[in-house]
């Protein structure tokens, strides 16, 4: 729901699906049209953007720990407030009188005292939270590639594993307002992972007293990630959130500890 208007109370949806599948078909990708390496990445700005102008993402596309940072457009810290100071219009004549004589740095202290807003910053912008898939490969892979199709906006990897090609792919569709990602081999059986939705501290503005999230599990295929936005300079925090992860399994079965498989 995106209600900027009702902040107070608003409740950000957002919808992650899980599409476990086998058998997968070989994906095209053309070079000159994307980005492709050869790596995976640690670090966020090497991560690969995702988006559809409300819900946005950055992919790592790690084989062993893989992450989904994701983001809605109205999700920032703080609440309703106004920055405007009580009878700041009393010294406009006055301040206006400084700039005419060219008093230039009176005015701008007068400016400062009297009609510069208050918190002077703009809220800040928030995490929502990661998803976070945990597989199960115990020996070295190879064949690794990480790509960003600019023509179709999917973000995906690619590798072998014991003589098994898997593929990951994401994108962010704007019609069904969800972030979907697929996860496929040619071969069945083969897929084994644990799936978390995680919020995030924003260690920068935030601490253990203003900024709450909780994490639940719905049921076998479904988790949910709770929580408030953070208080800052002194503005109180009072966006609700939440985000959900489904689950949809095809030739496979899901336990309620979040276990695919």
């Amino acid at each position: 729901m995106n209600t900027s208007a009702l902040f107070q109370k608003t409740l950000v949806s957002l919808f992650c699906f899980l599409s476990i599948a086998t058998n997968q078909t070989k994906a095209q990708f053309d070079p000159s049209t994307g980005l492709w390496y050869k790596d995976s990445v640690d670090k966020w700005e090497d991560a690969l953007p995702i988006g559809n102008g409300r819900l946005g993402g950055m992919y790592f596309g790690n084989v062993h720990t893989d992450r989904l940072q994701f983001n809605e457009d109205t999700y920032w810290s703080g609440g309703p407030y106004s920055t405007v100071k009580k009878g700041g219009y009393k010294v406009l004549p006055q301040l206006q009188q400084l700039l005419f004589e060219k008093k230039f740095v009176e005015g701008h202290l007068l400016f400062g005292k009297h009609l510069l807003g208050n918190p002077v910053e703009q809220q800040k912008y928030q995490n929502m939270g990661n998803m976070v898939l945990q597989f199960n490969h115990t020996d070295p892979i190879s064949y690794y590639r990480r790509t960003l199709d600019f023509s179709t906006g999917i973000a995906s990897i690619r590798y072998e594993h014991k003589g098994v090609t898997y593929t990951r792919e994401l994108f962010s569709s704007y019609p069904d307002q969800a972030i979907v990602m697929r996860i496929s081999s040619n071969k069945a059986g083969s897929i084994d992972l644990q799936a978390e939705l995680q919020g995030v501290r924003n260690q920068t503005h935030s601490n253990y007293a203003t900024d709450y999230f909780s994490m639940e599990v719905i049921d076998s295929k479904q988790l949910k990630l709770s929580g408030k936005s953070a208080d800052y300079l002194g503005v109180k925090g009072q966006l609700h959130y939440e985000a959900r992860l489904v689950a949809r399994v095809k030739g496979g079965t899901t336990k309620k500890d979040c276990t695919v498989h």
